[in-house]
């Protein structure tokens, strides 16, 4: 199913996942590897919210890049590729510096931000950030030890490029 015929998204069961990864999205569908997870993104209270959040900014950039989950993936793995640099500062920087990764992170405790059915475009402005400001941001992101100040560090680094 392309990307802009999906409108919720529910969870699926899976035993191939990364240790270090709660759930993944792959095409609109959330795997996990616990029941009691799936329960509750599948619920109808919306326990789970900001993780269905997060994904579904995802299907809705998938769909502003032409409505493809293939060139959505290509650009996450080229962008990945172009981030393992900064796997010297800390083993999730390369993933959590991703542009798509930095809207979906900044935006999912916005519950409104995906929900229409259009296609998100905010992930190309953090493609402007150079390996040389990703660092610095890793730096002082892993130094905090929290996800928190990912938008203040990228805002900053996007600001004094005047972007």
């Amino acid at each position: 199913m392309k990307p802009s015929g999906i409108n919720s998204i529910k969870a699926k069961k899976t035993i191939f996942l990364l240790p270090s990864f709660s759930a993944i999205m792959w095409c609109g569908k959330i795997y996990c590897r616990s029941i009691n997870r799936i329960e509750k993104i599948n619920s109808t209270d919306e326990i789970d919210s900001t993780l269905k959040s997060h994904e579904m900014i995802h299907v809705r950039q998938a769909q502003a890049m032409n409505d493809s989950w293939l060139r959505f993936y290509w650009n996450y793995i080229i962008s990945y590729i172009k981030n393992l640099p900064l796997i010297t500062i800390n083993s999730k920087a390369p993933y959590l510096l991703l542009p798509v990764e930095i809207e979906a992170y900044i935006n999912e405790n916005n519950l409104k931000y995906a929900e229409k059915n259009q296609p998100l475009y905010g992930w190309k402005k953090y493609k402007q950030l150079t390996l040389k400001d990703k660092r610095e941001i890793a730096s002082e992101l892993f130094k905090a030890n929290t996800r928190k100040k990912l938008s203040s560090l990228v805002n900053k680094h996007l600001k004094d490029k005047k972007l």
